[in-house]
């Protein structure tokens, strides 16, 4: 019986799992001039009457928010980097149970932060991300989270903003056995940073049948920058001609451009030569010995 009491004490129960969230969920400050600080306030709440410790971070928004009622604002949305406008007042935060009749939430709190926009902001809307990361106040004890909503803060900048982006063209740089490289120049030219959040190259041969495919990463591109995106197309390489289709995907607008590109000849892989080390020719060395000798010796003798 005394072990069982021991390993009972021993033993530290989990929580059961727990929501943690914020109120409200989105936070829209309207226009915010340069150089301006705005205090923004909000609830961080949980369904658990155990307290919790959560730490909050701030990230840059991102475009897949802009639906629905905020549809509008995503064809004058900067995707510049927002993360370090925000400054929390205190963090992390203890979180400890509340009482609240008739409701599932077990715990609220307020929080403040500071939103600092710089001199030197982008027009157009931006958007920020406070994310939590809640942890049981007790080391000892687990947590086990279901899931955790992050606050979303929304906001314009004065002035026009608009969203676009140009592909001049799309060429091959290369080949090697089993691969061919392309290089696809873009402009942003438009006056916000765009996060392009990806692309393909459909191949085409000169019959128009589809030969194959090549994929964009995402990368973020900032106003009136050029940028050379490398990509590769993994094929047994042919000979001939072939039709390039390229599309880019930016969340507000989707842009294509036809090319085309010529593979003349096949690559190989190259043939490594083994450089010999010169042979020494020990009969050559042996006679100039021999004369350097002679020559000191006479030297010696005069």
């Amino acid at each position: 019986m005394m072990f069982w009491l021991i390993l009972f004490l021993l033993i530290q129960p989990a929580y059961a799992q727990v929501t943690v969230g914020v109120s409200p969920p989105v936070v829209d400050l309207g226009e915010v001039d340069r150089g301006e600080t705005r205090i923004v306030r909000f609830n961080i709440i949980s369904s658990t009457q155990s307290t919790l410790v959560v730490r909050m971070d701030s990230t840059n928004g991102k475009a897949d928010f802009f639906q629905g009622q905020y549809n509008y604002m995503l064809y004058n949305y900067s995707e510049e980097d927002t993360s370090k406008w925000i400054e929390f007042l205190s963090n992390p935060i203890e979180l400890q149970p509340s009482s609240f009749e008739n409701s599932n939430i077990k715990a609220s709190k307020e929080v403040t932060f500071l939103l600092k926009v710089p001199e030197s902001s982008e027009s157009g809307y931006h958007s920020a991300y406070v994310m939590l990361d809640p942890k049981g106040a007790d080391t000892r004890k687990q947590i086990s989270i279901k899931s955790v909503f992050p606050l979303t803060v929304i906001f314009q900048v004065p002035g026009s903003a608009f969203r676009e982006i140009k592909i001049y063209d799309t060429k091959i740089s290369g080949a090697s056995p089993g691969t061919v490289y392309f290089e696809t120049i873009i402009q942003n030219t438009g006056n916000v940073t765009i996060l392009v959040k990806g692309g393909r190259i459909n191949i085409y041969d000169e019959n128009e049948s589809y030969a194959g495919f090549a994929l964009f990463p995402s990368f973020y591109i900032k106003p009136q920058e050029i940028k050379t995106v490398k990509t590769l197309w993994n094929t047994d390489v042919k000979l001939g001609r072939y039709k390039a289709q390229t599309i880019i995907d930016y969340s507000s607008n989707v842009v294509e451009k036809n090319s085309s590109f010529v593979i003349l000849e096949k690559t190989s892989m190259p043939v490594m030569r083994v450089i010999e080390k010169p042979k020494i020719n020990w009969w050559i060395l042996l006679i100039i010995l021999l004369v350097i000798a002679f020559a000191y010796y006479w030297y010696k003798r005069d």
